[in-house]
């Protein structure tokens, strides 16, 4: 028998011995032992929406037809991910939440595309720093008011805010939130290099939008999902990266329990960080990449490797190309930090991140276009966990 002739028959054997009868696989094995218990996954989404106007209420108007292009898109790329929770930065959040239910009612829960329509109950939409008026020259032009006087940047109040949609209902009894942190109350804090006058640093917050810390019934189980909209490291003012570098620091130690925080108070009047091994994902705009060597990027890439966190390799998803076709050097430096945290982002400084908890396991991610042009700036990035 040839060399070739025996290894072929030796294939057919090892074949043989594995190959069950039809009859055989329809047999249920009793091995004694229980089936694992089934996990309850939740998927969480964040994108900067890119619904601003430049007027105060201009946003509400603009989605009363439904047929605003870039809510259309972002709402396409909503049902097709489908998340359980979505944290939306960069859009306009009016006092009576108007713009907000728009966005449901006439985008969300309207089908835009082959997925139907998805509805969104419960809202977490309070305000936030962004466009409060400070009453101090914060961008140092020698006037009083505008957009880089505001605490975070912008010309009206609740300008490029953040809200957060949630199929789960939210325990808002127990939700933390930090708008009102002073800057200078945070251990260890780099206010002193950001050049303010002694006046106007002791009243400016830590965040330029807020840090929520929100728990998600899943089913009798508690997710918290932290959401944020950090300032952006290479903004117009030199105080950026000092407050961005901080935003970070803070939010790491926060999630990751540090006793550091044992005397900061949230803006319910509760003290310190979360309680270590909580399962929680953090999704938000961080405000610099973490694949780069840029302004905060370190501060990025600090948050990415705690203890606490677990990075993810995208798995992509519906509306965007296969990793395999779609993986260069130069788009992954775009839309996936070299940390493998799942993120997407732009040229200028604008990315989303999704990052899980080590008490979680993922189980996939990936991003979706958002935007009508296919700006890499509104890729919604998403990820689902099982607990």
């Amino acid at each position: 028998m040839s060399r070739l002739s025996a290894t072929l028959c030796a294939a057919i054997a090892a074949l043989a011995l594995v190959a069950v009868p039809v009859s055989a696989q329809a047999q249920p094995i009793d091995s004694g032992m229980a089936a694992p218990a089934a996990r309850d996954t939740l998927t969480v989404a964040t994108v900067d929406a890119q619904l601003s106007a430049s007027e105060d209420g201009s946003l509400a108007v603009s989605l009363e037809s439904g047929d605003n292009p870039q809510a259309k898109a972002l709402a396409a790329a909503v049902q097709e991910a489908r998340p359980d929770v979505l944290v939306l930065t960069g859009m306009d959040v009016d006092p009576a939440g108007d713009s907000v239910a728009a966005l449901r009612e006439n985008y969300l829960a309207e089908g835009q595309g082959q997925a139907g329509g998805i509805t969104y109950p419960y809202v977490f939409a309070p305000e936030t720093n962004a466009g409060a008026v400070s009453g101090s020259d914060l961008d140092g032009d020698g006037t009083i008011g505008g957009a880089g006087d505001s605490f975070g940047y912008g010309d009206f109040e609740g300008q490029n805010s953040m809200v957060v949609l949630s199929r789960h209902p939210i325990d808002t009894s127990s939700a933390r939130t930090f708008t009102s942190l002073l800057w200078a109350s945070v251990p260890g804090n780099s206010l002193g290099r950001a050049g303010y006058t002694e006046l106007a640093a002791g009243s400016i917050p830590l965040e330029s939008t807020s840090l929520w810390d929100l728990p998600v019934d899943v089913n009798g189980t508690t997710v918290h999902v932290i959401a944020t909209s950090a300032t952006h490291a290479e903004g117009q003012a030199g105080s950026s990266e000092p407050r961005h570098n901080d935003q970070l620091r803070f939010l790491s130690e926060y999630v990751g329990g540090s006793r550091a925080l044992s005397g900061v108070d949230d803006d319910q009047g509760r003290n310190g960080a979360m309680t270590a091994g909580e399962r929680f994902v953090v999704a938000g705009d961080l405000g610099a990449d973490a694949g780069q060597n840029n302004a905060g990027s370190a501060a990025v890439r600090s948050l990415t490797q705690a203890a606490s966190v677990t990075s993810v390799v995208p798995t992509w998803g519906a509306g965007v190309p296969t990793a395999d076709d779609f993986w260069g050097e130069g788009l992954r430096r775009m839309l996936v930090a070299s940390s493998q945290a799942t993120r997407t982002g732009d040229l200028f400084g604008r990315y989303d991140y999704v990052l899980p908890s080590k008490t979680v396991d993922a189980v996939a991610s990936g991003l979706a276009q958002a935007s009508p042009d296919g700006a890499q700036s509104t890729r919604l990035a998403w990820i689902t966990v099982s607990f």
